[in-house]
């Protein structure tokens, strides 16, 4: 593939089929070659692939950066790194700097890509405490611009393929005339709340709280789940209060919203900062008392102190850790482990010497089983994953296992970066944050974590 631009376009193809380990793979092979230019192109490819992959590469991206340097000045890569420099930023938890280089794209090519979103979405939310309105209504329309975009252009969102009467429109433009945003003052009236498609699971159940305390002022609230939520959505209708209406993917409503809102746009428009919001300190999420009973009947019917963990979520995910580093907490006596692992990472309980770890991932449906096995725990112990959120909302003890470079949800509660030790999230009192001291070293935060399990007996 001699061809820069080839090379380019199959990079841009790789990330979007989520194939990102092929991509760096097709990336090392123009860094490994003898010219320097197409060395140049590989670095410069794999630092936008690595913008994919969350916080945790934050250290390579830096690697990259260096050797970029050593072949062509600083502005010039800066020129050619612009649309990524951001998200660079925002994994080395430098916010300041993130938000000049959002300027800076804007002010070039005039927008705010998609990229973007989580960032200003979080800066707004969290970093920001006072800021004038008219600049919060200036960068919430600019983000809802981008996600109508991404539902109409992508076909990937649930939004476009619900069949409202006169509701949905094909064109971005006639979204944006004929939606009411919905601004957080408008009271009594039907709401039309949906998942952003780039959000995960954990990202869906840490909004839940302010979906249903806004229910307390709407007439009624018409919630659409995404595709990839819909293992989620049983317990969510479950819980629900009875003016919010559930819908999956797919699935159509009689009522015609009078505004629209993203889910994860919630906390922002009622002025929680990362100071001033809900913190779960009883459970919005209770698991069905059948399944309860019948996982505890099963499998928890013991007078063992249960602890269950959780060590994989999305597979590309940079929170992602190996079970292998949880070993030296699995061998306690009187203790019952349990493994809610679904999926991809089961087979990682073969590889392990520990052989007491029941395999309860397997025989979760949806959900409200996971919600049911939980409540059986005495602690979860789990990487930063949906899992940590559930727990958190049902008012379960976790300790969630968090990189050096962590997610930016967690910034102040590590004191903007300056913490290691064990913290107590703001976001949920039951759950617990331990955090890398070295990037992608788990020793001294096991270490930690088999303190604070000996304290429990």
């Amino acid at each position: 593939m001699n061809d820069d631009k080839e090379f380019s376009l199959k990079i841009f193809e790789l990330k979007q089929e989520g194939k990102f380990n092929e991509a760096k793979n097709l990336c090392d092979k123009y860094i490994n070659s003898e010219n320097i230019e197409e060395r140049y192109q590989g670095l410069l490819e794999k630092f936008g692939v690595y913008t994919h992959l969350g916080a945790g590469v934050a250290g390579k991206m830096t690697s990259i950066l260096n050797a970029m340097k050593e072949i062509k000045p600083y502005e010039k890569i800066v020129d050619d790194l612009l649309p990524v420099l951001p998200m660079y930023f925002f994994f080395m938890n430098d916010f300041e700097q993130a938000k000049n280089y959002i300027e800076k794209v804007e002010i070039k090519f005039n927008v705010y890509p998609l990229i973007f979103q989580n960032f200003l979405k979080f800066y707004m939310k969290y970093i920001v405490n006072e800021i004038k309105e008219d600049t919060i209504f200036d960068l919430m329309e600019k983000i809802y611009f981008w996600e109508l975009t991404t539902f109409t252009q992508k076909k990937f969102s649930s939004l476009e393929n619900i069949e409202y009467k006169n509701f949905l429109h094909q064109n971005c433009m006639e979204l944006l005339k004929y939606y009411t945003f919905y601004s957080g003052i408008e009271e009594n009236i039907t709401l039309l709340v949906t998942d952003p498609y780039n959000d995960g699971i954990g990202d869906q159940i840490q909004n839940i709280r302010y979906l249903f305390d806004v229910a307390k002022d709407m007439k009624k609230i018409v919630y659409v789940s995404n595709k990839k939520f819909m293992g989620l959505s049983p317990l969510i209708k479950a819980n629900a209060p009875e003016n919010v209406e559930i819908l999956d993917y797919g699935e159509t409503t009689n009522d015609i919203p009078d505004a629209f809102i993203p889910l994860d746009m919630l906390p922002f428009i009622y002025k929680y900062s990362m100071k001033n919001q809900i913190k779960v300190t009883s459970p919005i999420l209770k698991a069905n008392s059948e399944k309860v009973m019948m996982y505890k009947e099963k499998y928890f019917n013991n007078d063992n102190f249960k602890i269950g963990i959780k060590w994989k979520g999305d597979p590309n995910c940079y929170r992602n850790i190996k079970l292998k580093e949880f070993e030296s907490i699995l061998n306690f006596d009187n203790v019952s482990y349990y493994s809610l692992q679904k999926g991809e990472g089961i087979e990682e309980l073969a590889n392990i010497s520990s052989r007491n770890v029941v395999d309860l991932g397997s025989t979760f449906d949806d959900f409200t089983d996971t919600a049911a096995a939980i409540e059986n725990l005495d602690l979860l112990i789990c990487n930063d994953t949906s899992l940590l959120h559930l727990a958190g909302s049902m008012g379960k003890k976790c300790f969630a296992l968090c990189q050096y470079y962590y997610d930016p949800r967690w910034y102040l509660d590590f004191n903007k970066g300056k913490t290691f030790e064990c913290v107590n999230s703001s976001l949920y009192e039951s759950v617990h944050l331990f955090r890398q001291i070295e990037q992608g070293v788990w020793t001294d935060v096991f270490e930690k974590i088999e303190i604070e399990i000996k304290k429990m007996f």
